[in-house]
């Protein structure tokens, strides 16, 4: 019976990051950081491009490195396809972030 459990806790994690990994896959993120904030109802840190909320959640255990490196006017860039989040500060400075499961 405990077997059986944790294998359907197992396959119910790995569904889990599969659908988010496919979902970070398909987004297109492209502009500069107009606003960052944490989201008062759950707490989810969140930035602003071209008008669109990301979460930052995705970047799973990189996500407070890229909360702390990420300012208003910095450029992100993230093509479809692509689990990478570029962060290029103002001039030629540049990090990368990679979703966990990449």
């Amino acid at each position: 019976m405990k077997k059986a459990l944790f294998i359907a806790l197992l396959t119910l994690f790995s569904i889990s990051c599969q659908s988010r990994y496919e979902r970070v896959k398909a987004v297109d993120i492209n502009g500069v950081i107009q606003e960052k904030y944490i989201d008062k109802n759950h707490a989810v840190k969140t930035m602003v491009v071209n008008n669109k909320h990301y979460a930052i959640f995705y970047w799973l255990e990189e996500s407070s490195a890229l909360w702390n490196y990420m300012e208003e006017g910095d450029s992100v860039y993230k093509p479809i396809g692509s689990t990478t989040l570029r962060v290029v500060k103002k001039g030629t400075e540049h990090r990368d972030f990679r979703f966990l499961l990449d």
